[in-house]
């Protein structure tokens, strides 16, 4: 019998202090315990004990020992449980991308006779080590101050139930699934053998702690503040409360209020509201919306009703103007979907559905039809023929900072036809885009795609948009304690004109650019960033040093090697991240310009504490559109 006592009990006679260092194993009689940092306990004086290093037990053998040794008595056993998850193979720290699928296949068949779920604490737990717990007063606080993401909705996520056979991929898909969720920091599941060659499942999950405050920075003059509640006392209910500034306005004062669920009663249907009012904007947004979360979901859809006063950005000649509108836009669609072939295939054909009507009750004089087409009344109507499978990676240091992301690859294609009906043209709309996504041979990830749509007429295709994109995530290079990883974004896209006069921009594309009067109608433009993720941590926070390089080119010919501008911009760069909070990514950068509008400051400095996306992969599930701007 093993006897862990306090400082107290130890001074009493006939008990002896024994120090364990981290990372070994203190074996006494039947019971076993792993110690991550150095402790001191107490026996019973006399008491045989063993101090083995960790190390030379790093196989499933000795967890299964271990196990086998606390099953003998009652005590050690619930001990054992307590600290111990025995995953399905050795966890080393891997970087590269592995497909999620291939996790569990070793129980694949096996009766699931019970299902666990274990919360480990924030910021000092850790899901890949159950027994891992550093105490702190950072840590004590956070906890004391959050409440956990409620079992329900945790099982709600799972795609599988007790007495059912193990299926490898819905294990996967439903650590997936629950990983996503903005409230969860990380998700682990692991499979534990019991008697009968059945099983039992162990879902251990850390939340991420809900309460934050988010800036939304322009400038000393425009800028906003937001106080977050990413999970309101575990329901997976969101609010977000802003206070808004332009000095610009004489009102210069504005407030936003956005209410959001993720996964409604646990059948994950997702709702939201927003109400903003600024002297600026005004929006009323209500939406409902409902995704093909796994391959075996069959239905979909969403609505959403939205008023919005807002200024829109119009180019008129070499000039923009900002153009005041009101207007009310109704969104609505359906889709089915499809499974095609086994469940660990993946493969879906997904037939949808989607009505968009915007009706306008105040917009700028238009001095001829048609000379703002984005003001014009319209109704669309489009379906889609949508043929895709889909898989998914694990991989780390992506977008995150050490926990595990899920990166989706496979290939996607679908078929979009519509109609427009507005106030000054009718007319039938055709689109198409064609993705592929995967990791080649161990060099890193690709993804590609090429995305076509515009308006049918006896000519052929106007209004039209023709875009390619590649995105290359290379994998990681450990130098000692560091590692690095690089990422490159190439871009190519024309138009080819009609009745709206469309046009594209560099805005957005070279990251810290603002010129909305450089209009074109091709666009290529390269992208690299190298990210180093570095060792320091300080309560919490990660860092990661960057650079970057942004090339663009932009012509006003369909050909943009023909002529045209050559913009540029580099920088270095610094992100901050502490997953274990919402507001977890605070990003601040400076940058040159090679050229900017009206003789501008070239030298640009960005600050956010939003996360960053670079995940551009276009799996849409809804029928859209691709159109120029205009």
């Amino acid at each position: 019998m093993l006897y862990l006592l306090t400082e107290i009990h130890a001074q009493e006679a006939g008990y002896v202090p024994v120090t364990i260092e981290g990372k070994k194993a203190l074996i006494v009689a039947d019971s076993a315990l792993i110690f991550k940092n150095d402790t001191t306990i107490y026996l019973l004086e006399g008491t045989p004990y063993v101090i083995k290093d960790l190390s030379e037990y790093r196989s499933g053998k000795f967890y299964q020992l271990l196990e086998e040794k606390a099953e003998k008595n009652g005590i050690s056993s619930k001990l054992y449980d307590l600290l111990i998850v025995k995953d399905v193979e050795e966890k080393e720290e891997d970087y590269g991308f592995s497909d999620i699928d291939d996790i569990y296949e070793e129980f694949q068949g096996r009766e699931i006779v019970k299902i666990r779920i274990k919360h480990v604490p924030l910021y000092s737990g850790n899901v890949n080590d159950t027994a891992q717990h550093k105490k702190s007063g950072l840590s004590g606080f956070l906890n004391n101050t959050h409440v956990n993401t409620r079992e329900s909705l945790i099982r709600s996520g799972l795609q599988f139930k007790e007495g059912e056979q193990l299926q490898s991929v819905q294990i996967a898909e439903s650590e997936r699934l629950i990983r996503a969720e903005r409230y969860i920091q990380d998700v682990q599941i692991y499979v534990k053998e019991r008697a009968g060659g059945k099983v039992e499942v162990v879902v251990v999950v850390q939340d991420r702690y809900s309460l934050g405050v988010e800036l939304d920075y322009n400038s000393l003059e425009k800028w906003g503040v937001y106080g977050v509640e990413n999970n309101f006392l575990g329901s997976a209910t969101s609010l977000k409360l802003g206070v808004l500034y332009d000095a610009y306005y004489q009102n210069a004062w504005g407030s936003d209020i956005q209410i959001r669920n993720s996964n409604i009663n646990g059948k994950f249907l997702q709702g939201e509201l927003e109400v903003l009012e600024s002297p600026e904007q005004g929006l009323v947004k209500v939406g409902l919306f409902k995704n093909f979360i796994t391959p075996e979901a069959r239905y979909a859809g969403g609505f959403e009703y939205r008023y919005s006063r807002d200024l829109r950005d119009q180019l008129v000649e070499d000039s923009i103007w900002l153009m005041p509108y009101k207007g009310y836009f109704i969104d609505g669609w359906f889709g089915r979907s499809f499974l095609l072939g086994e469940l660990e295939d993946r493969k879906n054909l997904i037939i949808s559905g989607r009505l968009v009507k915007r009706f306008f009750n105040e917009v700028p004089e238009q001095f001829e039809p048609g000379l703002y087409p984005y003001f014009n009344n319209s109704d669309i109507l489009l379906g889609s023929v949508i043929l895709r499978s889909i898989k998914y990676y694990s991989t780390k240091n992506l977008l995150s900072f050490g926990i595990t992301e899920n990166l989706p690859y496979g290939f996607y294609t679908n078929f979009t036809l519509g109609y427009e009906e507005s106030d000054y043209v009718s007319r039938p709309y055709l689109g198409n885009d064609f993705v592929l996504a995967k990791d080649v041979g161990g060099l890193g990830y690709f993804s590609g795609s090429f995305r076509w749509g515009g308006f049918l007429n006896t000519e052929g295709l106007s209004d039209a948009r023709f875009d390619f994109n590649v995105n290359y995530f290379a994998n990681i290079v450990n130098i000692k304690n560091t590692r690095w990883r690089n990422l490159f974004w190439l871009s190519y896209s024309w138009l080819r004109q009609g009745e709206l006069n469309g046009y594209l921009t560099l805005e957005r594309y070279i990251r810290d650019l603002f010129a909305p009067t450089w209009a074109g109608q091709s666009r290529a433009v390269v992208k690299w960033e190298t990210v180093f993720f570095l060792p320091a941590n300080f309560y919490g926070f990660r860092f990661a040093a960057y650079g970057f390089a942004d090339l663009g080119w932009l012509s006003p010919a369909q050909n943009a090697f023909q002529s045209g501008r050559l913009v540029s911009e580099v920088g270095l760069g610094v992100r901050m991240r502490n997953e274990s909070l919402s507001f977890n990514t605070i990003s601040l950068h400076i940058g040159y310009l090679s050229d900017v509008p009206r003789n501008g400051n070239p030298f640009k400095t960005y600050f956010s504490s939003s996360p960053r996306n670079t995940l551009d992969i276009p799996f849409n599930e809804r029928p859209e559109m691709l159109l120029p701007r205009y």
